[in-house]
């Protein structure tokens, strides 16, 4: 998925006309997209070499930056703007709305419940720094807009982003509240017993086995002491 958006990112680029790498890697880090699109701006020369094998964007010439070697210029192709299209469509009919954190939601009943506290409090906590950082970003975005820039569809991303971390918080919030209310972990305490029966079971298994291998020790008769001079 990550790939599909870096090549999205630079295809799209692209149609606002030819760019080199430091560019779009300027333009990437300006809109913050490590924050909300799922690649880095590092992943963006990578891409470029990729796009241009498959004939999706061309070398259109070089660039002089002051002491800096010649950065290399792109611009878009045909079939790269087709490509571009299709990618559009592919990615909106689908949803990714998955959070690695549900599956703790799932089995986060079977923890004692001071720690289940703990680890919401400490998701919230990410959640937070993640939409503070958001929020960074949608002031820098919106100097631009503000600039000129054509920016505002970034903006109205970033936007969304906003509002899906509040409603994220507000879920994790609730879940706070609602863990207390949970039952003991009873069910866990009886696996762990189990365990450790099993272990002491086998313990003794291989204890037992180990003494029926070892073989008999050979005693000599005592010496008949009528033999004894």
């Amino acid at each position: 998925m990550a790939g599909d958006n870096v090549q999205m990112f630079i295809l799209g680029s692209l149609t606002q006309g030819d760019a080199h790498g430091y560019q779009l890697v300027a333009r990437a880090k300006s809109w913050g997209v490590e924050d909300w699109a799922g690649f880095g701006a590092g992943s963006i020369y990578n891409a470029l070499r990729s796009l241009e094998k498959r004939e999706l964007i061309v070398r259109c010439g070089t660039e002089q930056r002051g002491g800096y070697a010649p950065a290399t210029v792109y611009g878009l192709t045909d079939l790269g703007r087709e490509r571009l299209v299709e990618m559009l469509h592919e990615t909106a009919d689908g949803v990714h709305i998955n959070d690695p954190f549900d599956i703790v939601t799932a089995f986060i009943g079977m923890l004692p419940a001071a720690e289940r506290r703990e680890i919401i409090k400490a998701h919230i906590a990410a959640l937070q720094r993640r939409l503070d950082t958001v929020a960074l970003d949608h002031e820098r975005v919106s100097a631009h807009v503000e600039q000129g820039a054509p920016y505002d569809w970034v903006l109205a991303t970033i936007e969304k982003g906003t509002r899906v971390g509040a409603v994220a918080i507000e879920s994790a919030e609730s879940l706070l509240t609602r863990s207390d209310s949970w039952g003991p972990p009873e069910r866990l305490t009886r696996a762990a017993d189990r365990v450790e029966q099993a272990n002491a079971d086998g313990a003794e298994h291989r204890h037992a086995r180990s003494r029926s291998r070892q073989p008999e020790s050979s005693q000599s008769p005592p010496d008949d002491p009528r033999t004894v001079a």
